[in-house]
């Protein structure tokens, strides 16, 4: 065989091969993109959209779809606020909040969607870690069009990559045993499913003791950066500006995540944040112009009737009604959270009174105030359950010196 001959048959075997990896992608379709068919027992349950992060699905979504209510966030948003939600019914909803997110992600999604939808809504659930200099782009999102890939782009590496055909494997593994996954269409997380039955003081103190007392990314070695915040009043002031209206919410968290705050020096800087948060969208709404909407802003992270929840014994068998562990809430908050902020009259017969501040220049410190007074008083009535995160944080202090 001559050389030319051995070129045709080596490009053409490779051809084929291409051809025939991008249509097993196609079919399985293990991201959830192309949407070509849907087959029980092969393609239905899609795990891998977790595994990667999430990111290029949901630009791809958010390009093609039609929406009118946009939710962004982190995991917790991503968890606890379901698009399904009755008090959102009439509304075409997408949950495109990010696991592991930033100020930096998040507003370049932000304008993403503002470039490729008619938003009337943004939902925007914001905590801490999103604003910390730690964090960087996570999982997919260099190769999702959040980060200005071209869609064929996008497409063409999800249909003959070996990683999307590994993943396609994985996916046919998957939908053959039966697994559920946890991730849906539009973009929720579906607690029930990634968390089962996994007893539940053993998630609160996994959480705390192997990830936030000892990861530089969240707690462990915080820095606090001014220019994500920037970023947060930038993508407000747009967003306020095309005459969508945002509800600005800071996420629930429960009591333990706000002593673990404390017990690693943060509290000020909390307090600060929230100042900081309040300014942004004062800035926004004090130069409001034309068909400008007012921003609102909301507090859902201090210690109050749902973020004070007992967790029961470890081994009890018992549940927890508000909390899957101490960071993330479960869809039932996130039905509060939205009743507080959109539910009207509703709300008061519905929602807690202690559950959800709206916050603004003239509220705030009084805000601050009363928080401290809670978290004194939690303290003194809940001292087992305080002990016990002063013990994991004693336990991990090796490990966060070694960061230092």
């Amino acid at each position: 065989m001559n050389a030319h001959a051995y070129l045709r048959w080596f490009f053409g075997i490779a051809l084929l091969g291409a051809v025939a990896i991008g249509g097993v992608n196609a079919v399985v379709d293990p991201y959830g993109i192309f949407d070509l068919v849907r087959l029980p027992g092969v393609n239905v349950e899609k795990p891998q959209r977790l595994a990667t992060g999430g990111r290029i699905q949901k630009s791809v979504r958010l390009s093609r779809g039609r929406y009118d209510t946009l939710i962004l966030g982190s995991s917790r948003t991503q968890i606890g606020i379901d698009p399904k939600s009755p008090i959102l019914a009439g509304r075409r909803a997408y949950n495109a909040a990010l696991a592991g997110t930033n100020m930096y992600e998040l507003h370049q999604v932000g304008l993403y969607a503002l470039a490729h939808q008619e938003l009337k809504q943004v939902i925007f659930g914001i905590d801490f870690l999103m604003f910390s200099t730690r964090r960087t782009v996570q999982g997919d999102f260099a190769e999702s069009g959040f980060a200005g890939r071209r869609l064929g782009a996008v497409y063409l590496r999800q249909l003959i990559s070996a990683g999307a055909l590994s993943d396609s494997a994985r996916t046919l593994r998957a939908n053959r045993l039966g697994e559920r996954s946890a991730y849906r269409p539009d973009g929720y997380i579906d607690g029930r499913i990634k968390y089962g039955r996994t007893d539940p003081r053993s998630l609160f103190t996994g959480i705390l003791e192997s990830h936030f007392f000892v990861n530089p990314e969240t707690y462990a070695a915080f820095d606090y950066g001014r220019d994500r915040m920037k970023r947060f009043h930038d993508l407000i002031e747009r967003l306020s500006r095309r005459g969508v209206a945002v509800d600005v919410f800071i996420s629930p968290l429960h009591a333990w995540q706000l002593e673990a705050v404390q017990l690693l020096g943060l509290a000020p800087a909390f307090e600060r944040w929230k100042r900081d948060v309040v300014a942004a969208v004062e800035r926004v709404n004090g130069g409001a112009v034309g068909s400008q909407t007012a921003v609102r802003l909301w507090d859902f992270a201090d210690y109050n009737s749902i973020t004070t929840e007992t967790i029961p014994p470890a081994g009890a068998g018992d549940p927890t009604r508000w909390f899957w562990e101490s960071s993330h809430y479960k869809r039932e908050v996130g039905e509060l959270v939205l009743l507080r902020m959109l539910g009207g009259e509703r709300a008061a017969t519905v929602v807690p009174a202690d559950f959800g501040v709206a916050l603004d220049s003239e509220t705030l410190d009084a805000h601050l105030r009363a928080v401290r007074r809670a978290a004194r008083a939690y303290r003194r009535n809940n001292p087992l359950s305080v002990a016990e995160v002063e013990q994991m944080f004693r336990r991990t202090e090796p490990i966060r010196r070694l960061l230092n």
